[in-house]
Formats: C-alpha cells, sequence, structure tokens
C-alpha cells in the first residue's frame, strides 16, 4: 500500500512538468526552405568559415531605397544625350580617378553573404529537432512509460543519473542529479541501453530543480560532439519547451557557425545570424558577423557587421520572396557603408546569378536612404564582370556629364589608368577627334578623324583615319577606313621618329586589303624618296595582325627596281622552303619566267634539291638533288643526284655521286619523255656501282660477311673482310650469330647466319641499316633508287633450297643444306643485278621470275644497308 502511494506521488509530480511533451525544436533553421543551396557571391555562407553572417540580436537595420529609379537606369544604359547635358572631352579628373583606382582593395574587402554549400550538418540537426519534437508530443506517453517503469521498478541508478526504462530495458531519459539536486534531463538515440548510455546522448537540458530550463545542447551520436545549441524564452520548464525556443545555434567543430532567432509559441524565424570562424557558444553576441531580417519567411535585408567593432560595414537589399538558403543569387543591391555610416558605394546584381551589372560611387557624406540622388560615376558592367562604359552624373539632378569607354578586361578599381577612349564633340554635337590611352599610363597611343557630321554612337562606322603614335609621340602606324562600314582600305607603317603632318614621304610599309580584309601585298618604300624596295605577297586570307608569319614571297628589288632574287616561306612560320634567283631585268609582275635558279630547302632549312630554268620559260634544264644536311655554302660537295637535261626540258640519264670526292657511284637510265619532278617513278633501269670483295679461297662460307663488306665499302668505308669476320657474333642460333666458320667447311655445322645475326655488325658501320624479311619488289626498288644495296639470302646459282635438321637435343637445328647471300645492285624492267662475293663476275644478273621462286622459298629475308 505504502509502496502504491509514492508511486501515484511520483507519477502526479511526472505529469504536470510533461503535459506538452519534450520538444528540443520546431527548427534551427527551416530545412524546407533550404533546399536549394547554391554557392554565389551573395550575403554569404564561406565554406572556409563555416558560412558566417550577422549583427548583434535584436539590433534593427535602417531603411533603405532603390538606387535611383528604373528611368535612371535606362537613360544610362541606352547612353541618351539629353539636350542640357554635355559629354565631357578629357578622361576623369585625376582626382577622381584616383578614387576610382583606390576601389579596387575596397571592392575585393566586400565580403557578400552566399548560400552555403554545407547545409548537410544544418538539415540533418534540424531533421533531429523535428524528430524530437514530434517524440514530445506523445508526452502522455513518456509519462505513461515513466510511470510503468516506476511502477515495474524499471528505474536503474548510476552514480548521480536516474534512468527510466521502458519494457525493453531501453532507456526512455535520465535525470542527472549534483548534491541531490537535479542538474540535467537527457534523452538518448533509439535502442540506447544503461551499459551504452554514455555514448548515444542525444540532447541534455540544463535545468533547475523546478526543472526550467536554462539552455540545451544536442549531440552527434556517434562522435557525441555538441552539434547545436538552444536557448529558451524565460521559465520555459522541460516538457513545455517545444514551441518555446527563441534561439537555435549551429555548432560545427565545436564552434558556431549559425543561428536564427524565433517567436515565442509560432516560432516563426525572424533574424538569422552568422558568425566569424571559431566562434565560442560564450563569445556568440561579440562574434557577429552577418544578420539578415525577414519578413513572412523572405530576407528583407542583411547587414554585415565588423568583427573589431561590430559596426554595420555594408547593406544588403533582396529581390522581392527572396529565401534563406537561396539569397546568395538574388541579391538586388550591395552598398558598402564607411566608419561613418555614410554609403561610399554599391553594385547592383543579377537575378540568379549574382553578377555584376553595374556599379555606382557616390558624393561624399551620401547617407543610405538618399543615395538615389547622389550618384557620382555610374559604371557599366558586361557578362564577364569588367567595365565598357561609364558616365558622370550632377549632384542632385542625375544629368551624364561626361561618358568614357575602358579596355576590355579592365576591371572595377583598376578603371582609373585603364580608359580607352575620349571623344570631343564640336558645337553641333558631332564628333570630330577621339584620343585612344595607353592602359595603364592615360598616355595618347591613337588619334582618330571622323568623316563630317558623325554621331557619338555611330562613330564606330565612320571613322576616316587612325594614326598610331609611340609613347615619344611620333608615328608609329596608320589605316585608312571605309565610311559606313569598319573596313580597312590600307594600312601604313612608318620609319622612327616620323611626326604627324609630315608622313607622306616617311611611309616605311604599305599594305594593300582586300573587300575581306585580308591583307593581299605590300610594298617596302625608301625613305624620303618613296621608292619600292622590296615587295611582299601573302597567302590567301592573311588577317592583317598575322602577316608576319604568312608572307608567301618576298622579292628584292635593286636600285633600277628590277626583281634580283625572291624567296618562299612556309605558312604560319618564317621558314624559307625555297629560294629563287632572277636573268637580269626581271620586272615585278612579269618576274614569272625570268626565274633562272630555285633552290629548294627542308623542314630544318638544309637544301633538299635544285632547279635550272630556261630563260623566258618554265623549262628545267638542270636538276641536282643532294646529300642530307646540305647547305647552299656546301652544296658542291654534297652533290647525290645530278641529272642530264636537254633544253627541251627532257630527262636522259642521272649519276649517284659519292658525298664529298663526288665520283659517280651508280647510274639511272629513264623512260623516253621523262621531266625532272615525276622521274622516280619513271626509271627505266638503274645500277649501283656496288665493288665486288672475292670470299674465296679464305671463306668459301662467308658470303654473308663478305657481301655486308662489300655493301658497306660502296657508302664509303674501307672495310676488311677478314676482320669483318672476325667482329662477327657466332652463335649454336643463326637468329643471333653465325653458326659453324665462315673460313673453313666444319662436318655437322650448317655454317649459316640469318639477317638478325647479321644486322648488329651492319649497324656498327651504317646505324639506318635494317633488317626487312618479307621484303616487296617495291621496297627493293625503292631502296636501290635511294643508293642503298640490298643483302638478300638465297642459293647458290638460284638453285631450289634443301633442308635438313642438324644437331640434336636442345640444339637441334632445322636449315637449309646450302645458302648464298649476295647484294642486289640494281634492276630493270624483267632482271635484278646483283654483285655476287662468289661470282666471276663484277656485276651478275637474274631474271625476277627465277630469284623470286628461290627468295620466296627463303622466306625473302633480306637486310638493307643504308
Amino acid at each position: 500500500m505504502f509502496r502504491r502511494i509514492i508511486v501515484s506521488m511520483i507519477c502526479i509530480l511526472l505529469i504536470l512538468p510533461s503535459v506538452e511533451g519534450a520538444v528540443l525544436a520546431s527548427e534551427v533553421i527551416e530545412s524546407s526552405d533550404q533546399q536549394g543551396y547554391q554557392n554565389t557571391e551573395t550575403p554569404p555562407v564561406n565554406n572556409d568559415e563555416q558560412n558566417s553572417v550577422s549583427i548583434d540580436k535584436g539590433e534593427e537595420s535602417d531603411s533603405t531605397e532603390h538606387l535611383g529609379n528604373e528611368e535612371d537606369s535606362s537613360q544610362e544604359n541606352n547612353g541618351t544625350t539629353e539636350g542640357n547635358q554635355s559629354d565631357s572631352q578629357e578622361a576623369l579628373p585625376d582626382k577622381e580617378m584616383d578614387s576610382g583606382a583606390n576601389l579596387e582593395e575596397s571592392e575585393s574587402s566586400v565580403e557578400e553573404p552566399a548560400d552555403d554549400n554545407n547545409l548537410a550538418d544544418l538539415e540533418k540537426i534540424e531533421i533531429d529537432e523535428e524528430n524530437s519534437s514530434e517524440n514530445s508530443k506523445d508526452t502522455n506517453n513518456d509519462i505513461d512509460m515513466n510511470l510503468e517503469a516506476l511502477v515495474s521498478e524499471d528505474v536503474v541508478e548510476k552514480g548521480d543519473t536516474k534512468f527510466f526504462l521502458n519494457e525493453q530495458g531501453e532507456i526512455i531519459n535520465a535525470e542527472v542529479y549534483s548534491e541531490g539536486q537535479l542538474i540535467k534531463i537527457q534523452e538518448y538515440y533509439p535502442n540506447t541501453k544503461v551499459e551504452n548510455a554514455e555514448n548515444n546522448i542525444k540532447d541534455v537540458f540544463f535545468v533547475n530543480n523546478k526543472r526550467i530550463i536554462q539552455y540545451a545542447q544536442q549531440h552527434d551520436q556517434s562522435s557525441q560532439l555538441i552539434t547545436a545549441y538552444y536557448e529558451y524564452f524565460p521559465n520555459t520548464t522541460y516538457g513545455q519547451h517545444g514551441n518555446n525556443i527563441h534561439y537555435g545555434y549551429v555548432v560545427v567543430n565545436g564552434f558556431v557557425v549559425r543561428s536564427v532567432e524565433r517567436v515565442k509559441n509560432s516560432q516563426e524565424i525572424i533574424k538569422r545570424y552568422e558568425y566569424y570562424p571559431q566562434t565560442r557558444y560564450e563569445d556568440q553576441n561579440k562574434q557577429v558577423k552577418y544578420e539578415y531580417e525577414l519578413s513572412n519567411g523572405y530576407i528583407t535585408e542583411a547587414s554585415k557587421i565588423s568583427q573589431v567593432t561590430q559596426k554595420v560595414t555594408s547593406k544588403y537589399q533582396y529581390y522581392p520572396q527572396t529565401t534563406y538558403g537561396s539569397h546568395g543569387t538574388k541579391i538586388l543591391y550591395v552598398f558598402d557603408v564607411d566608419s561613418a555610416g555614410y554609403v561610399t558605394k554599391a553594385t547592383k546584381r543579377e537575378k540568379g546569378t549574382g553578377s555584376i551589372m553595374s556599379w555606382y560611387q557616390y558624393y561624399p557624406n551620401t547617407a543610405y536612404g538618399q543615395h538615389g540622388d547622389n550618384i557620382l560615376y555610374v559604371f557599366d558592367v558586361d557578362n564577364s564582370g569588367n567595365l565598357t562604359n561609364a558616365s558622370k552624373r550632377e549632384k542632385g539632378t542625375k544629368k551624364i556629364t561626361s561618358r568614357y569607354q575602358y579596355y576590355p578586361g579592365t576591371k572595377y578599381g583598376q578603371h582609373g589608368n585603364n580608359i580607352l577612349y575620349v571623344f570631343d564633340l564640336n558645337n553641333s554635337g558631332n564628333l570630330t577627334n577621339a584620343s585612344k590611352r595607353e592602359k595603364g599610363t592615360k598616355k595618347i597611343t591613337s588619334r582618330y578623324q571622323y568623316y563630317p557630321g558623325t554621331k557619338f554612337g555611330q562613330h564606330g562606322n565612320n571613322i576616316l583615319y587612325i594614326f598610331d603614335l609611340n609613347s615619344s609621340g611620333n608615328l608609329i602606324s596608320a589605316s585608312k577606313r571605309e565610311k559606313g562600314t569598319k573596313k580597312f582600305i590600307s594600312r601604313y607603317e612608318y620609319y622612327p621618329n616620323t611626326r604627324y603632318g609630315k608622313h607622306a614621304k616617311d611611309i616605311k610599309y604599305l599594305y594593300e586589303i582586300n573587300s575581306g580584309g585580308y591583307v593581299t601585298r605590300a610594298t617596302q618604300r625608301e625613305k624620303g624618296t618613296q621608292k619600292i624596295q622590296s615587295w611582299y605577297q601573302y597567302y590567301s586570307n592573311t588577317p592583317f595582325n598575322k602577316r608576319g608569319n604568312n608572307i608567301e614571297y618576298i622579292f628584292k628589288l635593286n636600285a633600277q627596281s628590277y626583281v634580283t632574287n625572291a624567296t618562299k616561306r612556309a605558312k604560319n612560320s618564317r621558314r624559307t622552303i625555297a629560294s629563287y634567283t632572277y636573268y637580269d631585268k626581271a620586272i615585278y609582275g612579269k618576274h614569272g619566267s625570268k626565274i633562272k635558279y630555285i633552290f629548294y630547302f627542308d623542314h630544318a632549312g638544309y637544301l633538299t634539291n635544285s632547279v635550272t630554268r630556261k630563260e623566258g620559260t618554265a623549262t628545267i634544264i638542270r636538276a641536282y638533288e643532294y646529300y642530307p644536311y646540305t647547305t647552299m655554302a656546301n652544296r658542291a660537295k654534297n652533290l647525290k643526284y645530278s641529272f642530264n637535261i636537254n633544253n627541251n626540258g627532257i630527262l636522259s640519264r642521272a649519276n649517284l655521286r659519292e658525298q664529298s670526292s663526288q665520283t659517280v657511284k651508280g647510274q639511272y637510265n629513264f623512260i623516253s619523255g621523262t621531266k625532272y619532278v615525276n622521274h622516280w617513278l619513271r626509271i627505266k633501269d638503274m645500277l649501283l656501282d656496288v665493288p665486288r670483295i672475292r670470299q674465296n679461297p679464305v671463306m668459301p662460307w662467308g658470303c654473308a660477311v663478305v657481301s655486308l663488306t662489300q655493301s658497306l665499302n660502296f657508302k664509303g668505308h674501307k672495310l676488311d673482310k677478314v676482320s669483318m669476320a672476325n667482329q662477327m657474333t657466332y652463335s649454336k642460333d643463326p637468329y643471333k650469330g653465325y653458326v659453324g666458320s665462315p673460313f673453313r667447311s666444319q662436318q655437322g655445322d650448317p655454317n649459316l647466319i640469318y639477317p638478325e645475326g647479321l644486322i648488329g655488325l651492319a649497324k656498327k658501320y651504317q646505324p639506318g641499316s635494317e633488317v626487312i624479311n618479307g621484303i616487296s619488289e617495291a621496297q627493293i626498288k625503292s631502296e636501290l633508287q635511294k643508293g642503298n644495296s640490298v643483302l638478300v639470302w638465297v642459293v647458290w646459282k638460284f638453285k631450289p633450297v634443301q633442308w635438313k635438321w642438324y644437331y640434336s637435343g636442345s640444339n637441334r637445328l632445322y636449315a637449309p643444306t646450302e645458302y648464298h647471300v649476295i647484294s642486289l645492285t640494281g634492276y630493270n624492267n624483267n632482271e635484278y643485278f646483283y654483285t655476287d662475293p662468289a661470282g666471276g663476275l663484277v656485276s651478275s644478273k637474274v631474271s625476277k621470275s627465277n630469284f623470286n621462286k628461290v627468295f620466296n622459298s627463303f622466306g625473302r629475308r633480306a637486310l638493307v644497308v643504308r
């Protein structure tokens, strides 16, 4: 009986403070309004700073006005000039320009509240709060469970903590006492038992003995780190706290990053705050960075606050119906405020992107709210964020008094020294002249003259002349334009120190430009006399600014104005690909038939071939081709081929010459009617003079190494066959070296070597040598035409190949019983010529059909000596 009385009393005590349930918070920051957080340049949440923002709680923003009306903007953007407005003829005054130039630092310091990309933590906390709020609505269930726990004696005391458990032994909540006084009420994550309670605390409410909440904190389940703090309206008791949160703070890594201020009972958010990095909970009132004002759930204004002084340094105005979380790209205006509280400059932003559309500067002592009629400068910004134009306004009237244009890529704050154009107008309001300024110095670099009656805004298509000046004020170039368009008619370049007004006799280059705007020709003129010294012709569709690398021909003229020589260049470079020398009295324009010599050059600038033409025609009457790395200076000793051509341009014969000595080493005969250019495709027959070296009697089985020796000597070496045989690699594998001995017949040895076993010795003297097994007839002809003999594996006297097994065990080898290696040296329509180290003739020949029968059966094994 006594026990039931005690239980009943405890139940009454539990019921009274817990009527409305344990509600931590309905939201810290409404997650349903924050689904679209974006990272933009606006009243922000910087990732690095965990997106701090705000002002001291309770401080109210000043009312604000827009930067003038739409009429102002349209006038500004359209660039119209009212009757009583006068366009300035000069750049911004130094004082004004300096103030503009010094704004760069100011601009970079305008940090804007931006959307947070890291709302995951905040949303998680809010979801936990919603879950907690839902749990608090079931207060009666909690009380019933507490009652059941008491009746069933499911209350566990552990030290100063009293745990209330359900039937499953899971903790419902716990009370923590100190010296017998209740100090905390703790709630836990689901399925928490007493033994793991310390690692599963969810919410901790710090209360007095009357269960009035002082503040609360929320913990992460896995780390048990604090993720949120809550402050409640006065006299809020545990169990009635769900709709009485006054402030909710988001904590990341132990620091407060954001908070909200709510209305009692309705819990409507009326302010939001963001904080400077590493703000501790106890210091949050002194570390507000941004404060947002809300009405009906929408942000109306925001302020940025100095960390040191907590004074407002910037003001923000937003587009209508801007929600927190999507506010980053919905800033309408950003105003910079000085230490005295006056507006100094502002920007207008594009909705949805946050891109700056306009910059504004204000007259001194302009108060926020009175700024509309006190704009000093308006700067127009393009889609890339660069300044394009500016206008200066009259104080109190908004009338435009000056206009400016800027260099591409000019950033606000750096514009003072980046004025591109200043325009001069006459009394009738027509544009007469203009000047272009040097970037960074304000020096005049160009002058413009306009067709009569040119209006500002229509001047781009009505330029008559453009004169470009250097830093010393001397004329360097000019151009003439067609009226009504921007097409160039001609361009001019001048000799050094040419003064404007005396430039007619000092033209150095004059460029002709076609209707498409491309350079076609140019002349170089003599200073004072204007005699043409050189002509230039350009590749098709060459833009003027790329002319240097697109000259096709350069013609040099003598004092009598006759063409003496010329060069041809590769497109997109200045590399010479041909040079020309002319017969006497070649006139430019009729010079084509007066070419005497043409020299052709490779990619590296070395001479490849040359021709001589008959005067008055394009007929080639002499031609030469050269060894690699030949220059104009050493070409006489580096002729590789000389061609015999008659006066009608018909090629009959060519000689292959040895480098340096110029000894004839081979002959080529051509099909009747062959002309130089396609001659290598019309060879009738050819023969290389590969000297024969006898293999017998010293090396009866040395045909391979002897053939290699004679082919290397043809390339200019002076090698001995015995020395070469001693340098060969010897092996039990003919692919790796010689099997047997070339000096004698050894019983049971095949005395064999394949091209793969011999290539190393060949490369020692001619690194370009190559094994080409399966070589085609076309490849053979190509190599012979180039002056390279080809070692081929056949059979003596072109008998059929016979094979047998040699050796036994792991060294067993299937090889021909007889083979022979010769040097192919030439061909005609039906035969191959060769030098045979075992034959009786200096040069031998074999029909292609007989050769191919044996050569094919041997796998067309070959080694080219290059």
